[in-house]
Parts: C-alpha cells; sequence; structure tokens
C-alpha cells in the first residue's frame, strides 16, 4: 500500500460521511447485532460511552475529500461508533493520502494527466484493500451468536465490480468471500453459517 497518514484535528465545519464501501460494510455488521438479538445492546453501550467525551474512544482514519471534507475508511465498524458523534475529544483521527508523489518536471500535460489518472486508480484501490482489512480484523474477533447473517450480503459485496480487491485472493486464494472462507474467518461451522445466513434484517 503506497499510503501515508497524519493526525487531524476536526472543526465545527468538517463534513464526514462514509466511504460507500465502508457504509456498506458498516450496516452489514449491524445487521449482524440485530439478528443476534443485540437491539438493546447496541442502544446501552451507546448510551453509556456517549457521553464520555474525556477519553479517546475511536481511532478513526478517513482520507480526504474536498475542502475540510472527509470519508471515513476505517475504525468505524464497531459498536459504539457512532458517525454523529465525531469530536476531537473523543477520537483519534489520522488522514490518509497518497504516499506516492508526482513530479511535473519533463512531463508533457497529456503525460502528467496520464500518470496522475494512474496514481489516483491505484490510490483507491489501496484505500478498498484498507478497508476491507479494517474489517477483516473486526470481524475476526467478533463475539454475535448469528455472526453468518452477514455472509449472504458480504459474498455480493466482494463481487461487486467497483469494490474488488486482491485480499481475498491474498487471504484465502479465492476472488470473493466464500462460505468456507468466511467460516474460518470467524471460527464457526459452515452449517451454522448456512442456517444464520437466512436472517432477513
Amino acid at each position: 500500500m503506497k499510503i501515508s497518514a497524519k493526525t487531524i484535528k476536526l472543526n465545527s465545519k468538517s463534513k464526514i460521511r462514509f466511504h460507500p464501501l465502508a457504509k456498506k460494510l458498516y450496516e452489514i455488521l449491524m445487521n449482524a447485532y440485530i439478528a443476534s438479538n443485540k437491539e438493546e445492546y447496541l442502544k446501552d453501550i451507546n448510551n453509556y460511552f456517549g457521553n464520555r467525551n474525556n477519553i479517546p474512544l475511536h481511532i478513526i482514519s478517513m482520507i480526504p475529500r474536498e475542502t475540510n471534507s472527509y470519508e471515513i475508511i476505517g475504525g468505524c465498524f464497531s459498536p459504539i461508533f457512532d458517525i454523529k458523534d465525531i469530536v476531537n475529544e473523543n477520537s483519534i483521527i489520522s488522514s490518509y493520502v497518497s504516499s506516492t508523489s508526482l513530479d511535473r518536471k519533463n512531463k508533457t500535460d497529456e503525460q502528467f494527466k496520464r500518470i496522475s489518472k494512474k496514481r489516483d486508480k491505484e490510490f483507491k484501490q489501496d484505500i478498498i484493500d484498507f478497508i476491507y482489512m479494517d474489517f477483516i480484523r473486526t470481524v475476526s474477533i467478533l463475539s454475535l451468536s448469528k455472526p453468518g447473517a452477514m455472509y449472504k450480503e458480504l459474498g455480493l459485496l466482494t463481487k461487486q465490480a467497483s469494490f474488488e480487491t486482491d485480499i481475498w485472493n491474498d487471504v484465502f486464494e479465492s476472488n470473493s468471500i466464500l462460505l468456507k472462507d468466511f467460516a474460518l474467518l470467524i471460527d464457526r461451522p459452515r452449517d451454522t453459517l448456512i442456517k444464520q445466513s437466512r436472517f432477513k434484517s
């Protein structure tokens, strides 16, 4: 990955939204909590931690977009995460950018545009890989009664062209996450996950 990060501070005018992939994965995870009958737990834990601004509850990764605007790419796969409650007092925030600098010297406008486009594409792919790995780290240590509720949506998501990655092939030697891979990741029998995957959110 050719990305680098620095810690940033938000202000009252900062605009924050999910990266589209992070949003989909966050929703998949929250649906798994609901499938596991954890609605009350989600409410209680948010009520408990929500008032503690003097403790860094979140370590959040973002990428800059327009001026003073950011997209969340990591640190959001948690039951205590609340996108409406991100402040400097309760969060450590890192902003990621491409670490590959582009020198315009001795390049025509056309060459510079072509190289810039390639670098932008590479950075977008690095971010997709980053999001998936953050999700994998989180899911691998989850303690949900019905984690299989995630599988159907997760399987479809990993097959979408816009979110393609080599992560699954690198980790599991398959182009997208398969049921056997997901079973290995969360240490549950495949038959159990098949039953749980029928949950409707």
